[in-house]
């Protein structure tokens, strides 16, 4: 596995839930959620469709959501599980490595190891309660703490990538500096041949490559990281559409908002209207696109 990572844990809870956690019931906004997600139920059973498979939620398995990915859930009757949302960015980018890598989204846990996954999620859920973007402060030390629990949840997904016969996660240096790459620079609009001679590739070459590891084209690669980088402004911060559409390397405001549009359904200023509680003041965001 490629990288350092920076570990960032939003919330984490244990909660009951019942018939109302249907995607149908939540807000266009909260369907697009920029943070991987780890479930783990406790007693009952739910349902989850997202990367084109569906999953059946129920005791005994810990289950592993990537971020932006189109997702539907829904629960019958009661669910009871830990859950959280956690970004684990790859160097010093926005790019959350389950972007990249295809791991298994389903793993068996014995009943043996139960409990210490329900301690794991224990050390999480004493001070992730409240989303860390609600500006809650954490103890000393407790985001240490944290993050190393959640290190080892999630450290099986990372092995069920390397176990797997038919994928090849180890990339060469040079593609994932690539990925490295398009994310610092995610406000300029590059053509293939650009990316290929930044890289000293051939752009037939480099055109595969990307498409048979990512499984989509790199140029469309690039036009996602972009929407996504946008969902993040919108959500965070208070930048006028017109701003973030600059950033992004859109040519106006027009055309950002028809490409956020084909991509989510809404445009970015039904988006932001959609948000609860809606952005009140402007917040730093590392590594503004150039």
């Amino acid at each position: 596995m490629p990288v350092n990572i920076r570990w960032e844990i939003d919330v984490s809870r244990l909660q009951e839930l019942d018939s109302n956690w249907r995607t149908e019931n939540f807000a266009p906004s909260v369907r697009i959620v920029p943070f991987t997600r780890i479930y783990y139920p406790i007693e009952g059973e739910g349902y989850i469709e997202h990367c084109g498979r569906n999953y059946h939620l129920r005791k005994g398995y810990l289950f592993l959501v990537p971020p932006f990915v189109p997702t539907k859930v829904s629960c019958q009757s009661r669910l009871l599980m830990y859950w959280a949302n956690f970004n684990a960015h790859i160097m010093d980018s926005e790019l959350d490595i389950f972007s990249v890598v295809r791991p298994l989204y389903e793993l068996a846990v014995s009943d043996d190891d139960d409990p210490v996954y329900r301690k794991l999620f224990e050390h999480m859920t004493k001070y992730f309660t409240m989303p860390v973007r609600s500006g809650i402060k954490l103890p000393p030390l407790a985001d240490m703490e944290a993050i190393a629990a959640l290190t080892l949840l999630v450290c099986p997904f990372f092995n069920s990538v390397n176990d797997r016969e038919k994928q090849n996660i180890v990339m060469p240096g040079r593609f994932f500096k690539l990925l490295y790459y398009i994310e610092q620079h995610l406000g300029h609009n590059f053509s293939l041949r650009e990316l290929a001679k930044q890289f000293s590739l051939n752009p037939v070459y480099l055109s595969n490559v990307f498409a048979q590891e990512m499984g989509v084209s790199l140029i469309r690669y690039c036009n996602n990281r972009r929407i996504n980088r946008a969902i993040i402004l919108l959500s965070n911060t208070d930048y006028t559409i017109s701003e973030i559409a600059y950033q992004l390397g859109a040519g106006n405001s027009a055309s950002f908002s028809r490409l956020f549009k084909r991509h989510h359904g809404l445009t970015p200023i039904e988006f932001r209207k959609s948000l609860k509680p809606p952005v009140a003041q402007r917040k730093p965001i590392k590594n503004n696109p150039k």
